[in-house]
């Protein structure tokens, strides 16, 4: 049976991304409402759920179609894969660190999937039943790891704090690693789509072409176009420009300057957001610190 598919800046990718933001409000509105335990539960029950899902997608249509490759996708093929399937654990380790990246990593790359939602519009080849599912668990895996983070934070069962910003660029290095990984064995291993069978060679794992859905080999190749301009004024020791005509990245290394830049930019912009008055007191109090260091300078002169 025909279903109609999600188009880019179509009507269902619109609705999509409305949804998801009434969906957002919503639950940090009734979080408020009900209080900080009732948030702690519902989290648990959002983040358990995922984790469940991430294996349980093995009974759907698509995956029983593509077993055993689709093993695989129960594993941590991209960052997003790895959040719902780690997140319970970094949410109820308490840890700051790993509280934050699940905050950071999590909001910022559930949004980017809801702009941009790979799955629902590259997968023309499904049809029917098959397709409706495997949007519903897309868009639904994907809102968890926006909401669940987002409400730890606004019912400050977590605070962000400026001091620890530093941290989430190599948190992030570190989840891209495992990732890298997993797809340099399972890949070869399984043969699944859109995976390199070889682990070196043109074609291999470690090139841009094939397993880098999270650009831990380098940008995507379809990106070039756009910013393939720059390769050439990027860090020399990141990347190798045009060997043999082709441009090969140093992985997961190549992208932590970019990370860094971007979480010192838009971190502070998310911690105001979320937590004005928690980011006023904070400033506040780094502001005090500098004028007795200041001081402390000045009677020692």
């Amino acid at each position: 049976m025909p279903v109609p598919h999600v188009t880019l800046f179509g009507f269902y990718y619109f609705l999509a991304i409305a949804s998801m933001f009434a969906i957002c409000v919503g639950c940090v509105f009734l979080s408020k409402k009900k209080g900080p335990e009732f948030t702690h539960k519902l989290i648990l029950w959002l983040v358990w759920t995922n984790f469940a899902l991430h294996f349980l997608k093995q009974f759907l249509p698509l995956s029983i179609q593509n077993w055993p490759d689709s093993l695989m996708w129960s594993g941590s093929p991209n960052l997003c894969a790895f959040i719902i399937l780690f997140g319970p654990f970094l949410y109820i380790s308490k840890n700051k660190y790993l509280r934050d990246y699940f905050f950071y990593i999590g909001v910022a790359s559930g949004l980017l999937v809801y702009f941009w939602p790979t799955t629902a519009i590259e997968r023309t080849d499904l049809q029917g039943m098959t397709y409706i599912l495997e949007c519903v668990r897309f868009y639904f895996c994907h809102l968890v790891i926006i909401v669940a983070p987002l409400l730890m934070v606004t019912s400050r069962l977590h605070t962000l704090r400026f001091k620890r910003l530093w941290a989430v660029p190599l948190l992030f290095g570190a989840v891209l690693f495992v990732v890298s990984i997993h797809c340099a064995i399972c890949g070869p291993i399984l043969h699944d789509r859109g995976f390199s069978t070889d682990w070196f060679g043109p074609n291999g794992v470690f090139t841009r072409f094939s397993s880098n859905e999270s650009m831990q080999f380098g940008p995507q190749v379809k990106l070039d176009k756009a910013i393939g301009f720059i390769y050439p004024y990027y860090f020399p020791y990141l990347l190798s420009y045009s060997i043999d005509g082709t441009t090969y990245f140093v992985p997961v290394l190549w992208i932590l300057p970019i990370i860094y830049l971007g979480t010192y930019l838009l971190g502070p912009i998310a911690i105001f957001l979320v937590d004005p008055k928690g980011s006023k007191l904070e400033l506040a109090a780094l502001a005090q610190r500098m004028k007795m260091h200041r001081n402390a300078r000045q009677k020692k002169c």
